[in-house]
């Protein structure tokens, strides 16, 4: 398929070329996000802006469209899978079971000394990859995101891994991917409208990230995030556990972790709702 280098951004009363070279991550998130289609005239293929580490970024189709058959940019066939149509894929919205569940299972391992982390990767099996079959030999994966953004998009009765990762292991494959991740918690900044929790893992640090529709939820969630600071300042170690979509700094090599949905964090295997039951500091317990 041919290099996307440019898309059409679409509102109800402008569209307008946005060229691949002028476009920021910062500007993809809070301006043109679920806005872009393909340029060419009559195809109605929604586009998405890809960030990847070392100035790679680029457009691709945004999974689960197509583009019409006469534009330039529609193909049957991935490079290098001879005979196999295009691999579409849909989204899964991550439930709270599911979610709860590989956080849970995420701080146990956390515990575990190194001889009992051996012992329990001997234990699990590396699951086939779930794949639906379109028309011929067209194939469809599923991803799970707890973007609302795709919750009615989403295909029910489906499941997919949600696969954990310790912050210093994310690669940049990870990008655009919902995953588990663990870290230990350095600081925090509730000082914009926009909290940043900071962790590490082995001197590897990433930021995590609260969308609007993480506070949604909950109103209280603001004064609740901010009272991690508080407790590090007793315990002075946190393990933190979040589930969120995997993204690249646009200003530091570094990753990002995007949270969407209020129960996708949790501090010390406990979330922020479990955080404020005692009035004082005293009555948490961990």
């Amino acid at each position: 398929m041919a290099k996307i280098y440019d898309a059409l951004y679409k509102t109800a009363i402008n569209e307008t070329i946005v060229n691949l070279t002028s476009l920021t991550p910062k500007d993809y998130r809070e301006k043109y996000r679920g806005n872009l289609y393909c340029s060419t005239p009559n195809c109605s293929a929604m586009i998405t802006y890809v960030m990847r580490a070392g100035n790679k970024n680029h457009f691709r189709t945004w999974r689960g469209t197509l583009h019409s058959k006469d534009c330039e940019y529609y193909s049957e066939k991935i490079a290098g899978r001879i005979g196999i149509r295009a691999s579409f894929v849909d989204y899964i919205y991550l439930s709270g079971d599911q979610m709860s569940r590989s956080m849970k299972e995420a701080y146990l391992q956390e515990l575990m000394t190194p001889e009992e982390k051996v012992l329990a990767k001997q234990k699990v099996k590396n699951p086939r990859k779930r794949t639906g079959t379109l028309e011929g030999n067209e194939q469809i994966s599923f991803e799970l995101t707890t973007d609302p953004e795709h919750k009615d998009k989403s295909q029910s009765g489906q499941k997919a891994r949600l696969y954990r990762r310790d912050v210093n292991a994310l690669t940049t494959r990870d990008i655009g991917l919902t995953r588990t991740v663990i870290g230990e918690y350095v600081e925090a900044d509730f000082s914009n409208e926009r909290p940043v929790v900071r962790i590490k893992k082995q001197d590897v640090y990433a930021n995590i990230l609260f969308e609007e529709a993480f506070f949604a939820e909950n109103i209280a969630g603001r004064d609740r995030l901010s009272t991690i600071s508080k407790y590090f300042d007793i315990y002075t170690s946190l393990i933190i556990v979040a589930v969120g979509e995997i993204r690249q700094s646009s200003v530091l090599e570094e990753f990002e972790i995007v949270l969407f949905d209020y129960k996708a964090f949790r501090v010390n295997g406990r979330s922020l709702d479990s955080l404020a039951v005692g009035e004082t500091i005293q009555q948490w317990i961990f």
